[in-house]
């Protein structure tokens, strides 16, 4: 089973290996994996960020049964991606939860 997280995760040599993470415009995030098929994902609360390091927990968007089944973790180091991106990507993750946080907040002031 180790082998299969390490050729899956590390090597990135299986064809449903995590390739590209992006988000667009609008928020939404999508993983391309090395196939080229592409997955709408949303990005859990649970997910870590520190400046060294960044541990994202990827759910599916999709509504089915075997979706609460699913989720997968990519760990981002500084020195395995673009520091510039990943800058952007903390910020990014960092600012959202606070606007959640936030948001709840505002809910339960105004009950």
């Amino acid at each position: 089973m180790l082998f299969y997280y390490v050729l899956r995760d590390a090597l990135l040599k299986l064809p449903y290996s995590f390739k590209i993470i992006e988000l667009n415009l609008s928020g939404e995030w999508y993983v391309q994996q090395v196939n080229g098929r592409q997955l709408k994902l949303s990005i859990a609360s649970d997910s870590y960020v520190s400046e060294c390091l960044t541990v994202l927990h990827l759910v599916q968007c999709v509504p089915h049964w075997r979706s609460i089944f699913w989720h997968r973790y990519i760990i981002l180091l500084s020195d395995n991606v673009d520091p510039d991106l990943l800058r952007q990507l903390r910020v990014n993750l960092l600012w959202r939860h606070r606007a959640k946080k936030n948001a709840q907040i505002n809910v339960d002031e105004s009950s």
